[in-house]
């Protein structure tokens, strides 16, 4: 694996300076560690040291020290402050990130955690870590108490390498090369040449069927380009340069470069290729992969934060939504390159390591499972397949009992990532299906009661109440119940129903009615 290179590095604040200038909200105390008078947090806490107005640069990765006297499940929120304010804001541009406790495993001791400047996600318009007025850092744990103890903080300056890290050695290395449809690969790899084993994995990568195809799924809060239209940059209602930096944030908002990383709007491109075979739209689409994949290099020893590139649910909605797409079309299209279709397959194994190591909570868990499962389905070539597939079947099964109530409702109560997580349930199901793994009978009716609450909550005109984070998601349950077969006049109140339409679903709390003009 390629790794970082470290410039230079130098001490922000030492452990015992930061015990005494740190503000604290919340309950805090010095404790002896070492030897040293260290400040140590009872969460939930925000620890927060001022610095007027200091020039971090040309530094871009924050290292925090941080001792759980005793094990915990939690998070740490890093918030960079800006002495600039961006027109229109009510307060000062900032970056913000988050990592959670325990991750990849079980802290033991003292932890070094890195912070690079790619997870610090921008609010407003901050020129780089110029002008950083101050640093806070919010501890909190699940079980709502625990304790963190801060040590030295310091700041480095990081060279990341061109995506993606794995060598090509490497990649043979990680294929079951006892494959019977890998001989040609494993007599190249045996007789020592590598480039002859590239080149015969690249052709088993074009003739292989992959995942059975699905539809694009357009992000619902931008217009969708037409692929002409991505052709000339036109993304997400934006006009961007032709050498695209996938950092950039033309409108300030967190939310836009986290859709334009999870590369839902590729499957235009994609679509128009496999309907009209015309070589530009591959062209563009490799251009376009090679391009992310090489400012995207994977994170290691960290993550990855709220990079937009890396954040793990950003990940997941990757493969689990768009480049499946992308994959089938680079296949097919002799105007996608070998050299990105080989790149291609050693990212896909490199978000299912990543979201092993790292991972969120429920629907957000749900996303990085079905991810994982959907890369060992698409690549079941790979040494860790096996692995990551049970891993992820078993997760699956776990959150669909742990998060999706006996009367069908997941436990957010929000139809917007009811309706996310049904769809990733029943991608999951389908997936494992297609190389021919079945879930659970529990699984199964639990997934079937999903759908009939979409269909409960329906309104007349195909919407549905979008309260507890559901954003604008009015029609996306539809969307879902609709590719699962049920036809869509029964979800808009026309013809036979599939169950009641009112009524109280008791253990998700719900209770629907319908007035004499819907009946």
């Amino acid at each position: 694996m390629k790794a970082d290179l470290i410039v230079s590095h130098r001490l922000l604040v030492s452990g015992e300076e930061l015990a005494r200038r740190a503000e604290v909200s919340g309950r805090a105390r010095r404790v002896k560690s070492a030897g040293r008078r260290l400040l140590c947090a009872e969460m939930p806490a925000r620890v927060a040291l001022s610095f007027g107005e200091k020039d971090f640069s040309p530094m871009n990765c924050l290292v925090v020290n941080l001792l759980l006297p005793s094990p915990c499940e939690g998070s740490l929120v890093t918030v960079l402050r800006c002495a600039s304010r961006a027109p229109g804001m009510a307060e000062n541009d900032r970056y913000s990130s988050v990592l959670h406790f325990n991750q990849p495993k079980k802290w033991r001791g003292w932890q070094e955690l890195l912070i690079p400047a790619v997870n610090l996600v921008p609010t407003g318009f901050p020129d780089g870590w110029k002008r950083v007025s101050s640093l806070e850092f919010d501890v909190h744990s699940r079980e709502g108490k625990g304790s963190v103890v801060f040590g030295d903080i310091q700041l480095r300056q990081v060279e990341a390498p061109d995506g993606p890290r794995m060598t090509d050695e490497e990649l043979l290395g990680e294929l079951d090369l006892d494959r019977a449809d890998l001989a040609g690969v494993k007599d190249a790899v045996e007789k020592g040449r590598q480039e002859e084993a590239i080149e015969a994995y690249t052709q088993y990568l074009r003739r292989e069927s992959r995942l059975p195809a699905s539809p694009t799924k357009p992000y619902p809060h931008y217009t969708a380009s037409s692929a002409d239209e991505i052709c000339d940059h036109i993304i997400l209602q934006q006009h961007l340069p032709k050498e695209i930096d996938w950092h950039c944030n033309p409108i300030g908002y967190l939310e836009w470069n986290h859709a334009f990383n999870r590369h839902t709007w590729m499957g235009t491109l994609a679509e128009a290729w496999e309907r009209t075979g015309d070589p530009k739209y591959a062209r563009e689409l490799d251009s376009l992969i090679r391009s992310w994949i090489r400012q995207n290099p994977e994170p290691v020893g960290h993550n990855g934060g709220l990079d937009p590139a890396w954040e793990t649910l950003s990940t997941a909605c990757r493969i689990n939504w768009s480049w499946p797409q992308v994959l089938r079309a680079a296949q097919k299209s002799a105007d996608f390159s070998d050299r990105t279709l080989v790149d291609m397959a050693k990212m896909w194994h490199g978000h299912a390591r990543h979201l092993m190591n790292y991972h969120g909570h429920n629907n957000w868990f749900v996303a990085e499972s079905a991810a994982i499962l959907t890369v060992a389905c698409a690549f079941p070539e790979f040494r860790r397949s096996s692995l990551w597939l049970k891993t992820a079947m078993r997760r699956l099964e776990g959150e669909m009992r742990r998060q999706v109530f006996p009367d069908g409702v997941q436990c957010e109560l929000s139809p917007g990532y009811h309706a996310m997580c049904a769809d990733l349930f029943s991608l999951a199901q389908h997936r494992a299906a297609f190389r021919g793994h079945v879930f659970s009978r529990t699984f199964t009716e639990r997934l079937a009661k999903m759908f009939d609450y979409l269909a409960f909550i329906c309104r007349p005109d195909g919407t549905y109440p979008v309260p507890n984070d559901s954003g604008c998601c009015l029609v996306k349950g539809n969307e879902v119940l609709a590719r699962e077969g049920r036809r869509r006049e029964e979800l808009t109140g026309c013809g036979r129903e599939p169950l009641a339409r009112k009524g109280r679903l008791p253990r998700a709390g719900a209770c629907t009615s319908l007035t004499r003009a819907m009946r």
